[in-house]
């Protein structure tokens, strides 16, 4: 059986601030040991990343590296898999990580996406209108 599991079971699992919650988030991904059997949505990460950034304050080099280390878990799925790589790729040179996400996900459909952003002009996903 697959399953979803929400943002505050996967940043449980990267904190490790809450022991009654990890136990519960570990459970998870032991009861689910096949190979993408648990599901995580590409908002999650949007989710994780305010949350990494903004509430708790996480340099984002290190927020960035504990994405890439999720995206390792042989358990995991992902919604949008290649444009979240992508968006990391990208927020190193300099972008903020939901406008590469949303610019990585119209290019994943061969999609130029339309913005009122005039700091994307560089990049080649948007159109800066």
């Amino acid at each position: 059986m697959k399953v979803a599991v929400d943002t505050n079971i996967v940043l449980r699992l990267i904190l490790e601030d809450n022991k009654d919650q990890l136990s519960k988030a570990r459970k998870i991904v032991r009861d689910n040991k096949d190979e993408g059997s648990i599901f995580i949505s590409s908002l999650v990460f949007l989710e994780m990343y305010f949350v990494l950034t903004k509430l708790l304050g996480w340099d984002k080099a290190l927020v960035y590296q504990a994405f890439e280390d999720i995206l390792c878990v042989r358990e995991f799925s992902f919604e949008n898999e290649i444009a979240i790589r992508m968006a990391i790729s990208d927020v190193r040179k300099n972008l903020d990580f939901s406008d590469a996400l949303i610019g990585q996900v119209g290019n994943s459909r061969n999609l130029k996406t339309y913005t009122f952003d005039k700091q994307l002009k560089s990049d080649t996903a948007f159109i800066v209108i």
